[in-house]
């Protein structure tokens, strides 16, 4: 004798259901539809070949999906690295600008007092 499950049996949507699902309320709706679904849902033989074919076909999306969260994550951390460099090729430059603007500014204070120095190219102009 076969062995019967309640999850086998198909629910027929009753007037309570089709009333619930189109009252608006979203969440019950909602979960209407997951308890039909589980209801509905057929039972496998774990040593049927479908099952086993269904698994095989889980196994290998779970591996992809994996496959494909670790390259993000790499190429993420690849990105992170390359941001650092730039940054710090960045802060760099500034300092360097930094020590040649209080070079020239320097240079500028020391001439300053002096007769011959034309500080015309070194005033700066309003070009508003």
């Amino acid at each position: 004798m076969a062995k019967t499950n309640h999850r086998e049996k198909k629910v027929k949507p009753t007037q309570e259901t089709s009333i619930s699902s189109s009252s608006g309320s979203d969440s019950s709706s909602d979960s209407n539809v997951k308890r039909l679904s589980r209801i509905n849902r057929k039972i496998l033989d774990k040593n049927s070949e479908e099952y086993k074919r269904k698994r095989e076909r889980n196994n290998e999306s779970v591996r992809k999906s994996r496959a494909k969260t670790r390259a993000k994550e790499n190429e993420t951390l690849e990105q992170i690295k390359q941001l650092r460099k730039e940054n710090e090729e960045l802060e760099n430059k500034v300092k360097l600008s930094e020590h040649e603007l209080k070079i020239l500014k320097d240079l500028y204070h020391a001439n300053i007092g002096t007769t011959d120095f034309d500080d015309s190219e070194f005033r700066f102009h309003n070009c508003h």
